[in-house]
């Protein structure tokens, strides 16, 4: 019970870099979505090491009116076909102009970018998918290592923490 090296690690969550993401400023930058226009685009991913696309989503989007802005997007996940809307937003900032978010289907809360992780169906915000960033996994990992290094070495965890990074 509790020998060396035992104890809880805690559970790895999914990372952002492991999902899909829909980004409100690359949709704009790419004319897939423009204000006070309706719109149809086809988006696709490619895999990082053959280059072959290995998702697509048909996206129809209405700006016409930011009262009421809506994004349809249809997609197959695990098989099953995925037709869902998600709502937009406009903030207006203080230097002028408008900016386009993201109302989360899950929270309802504002996002700039909406993920769909391995294994789930729907896009949602980094929070309403409990998703995590790799480097913050890492560093956790780190920290755990110097604490571990200092009790075998009977030296100031900080000290240990300075020279690794």
């Amino acid at each position: 019970m509790g020998g060396y090296g035992g104890g809880f690690r805690g559970v790895k969550k999914d990372t952002v870099e492991d999902c899909l993401v829909l980004s409100i400023a690359e949709l704009f930058q790419k004319k897939a979505l423009v204000s006070g226009a309706l719109r149809c685009a086809e988006l696709g991913w490619a895999d990082g090491v053959s280059r072959r696309p290995h998702a697509v989503i048909h996206l129809d989007a209405d700006l016409r009116d930011e009262v009421h802005a809506t994004i349809r997007l249809r997609y197959v996940a695990d098989g099953e076909l995925i037709d869902t809307w998600i709502f937009l937003t406009v903030t207006k900032p203080h230097f002028g102009g408008r900016r386009w978010w993201f109302k989360c289907p899950s929270t309802g809360r504002r996002a700039a970018k909406l993920f769909l992780p391995p294994g789930e169906r729907r896009f949602a915000s980094r929070e309403a998918h409990g998703l995590s960033y790799r480097s913050c996994q890492k560093s956790g990992s780190i920290d755990r290592f110097c604490r571990r290094l200092a009790r075998q070495l009977g030296r100031d965890e900080t000290e240990l923490h300075a020279l690794l990074r």
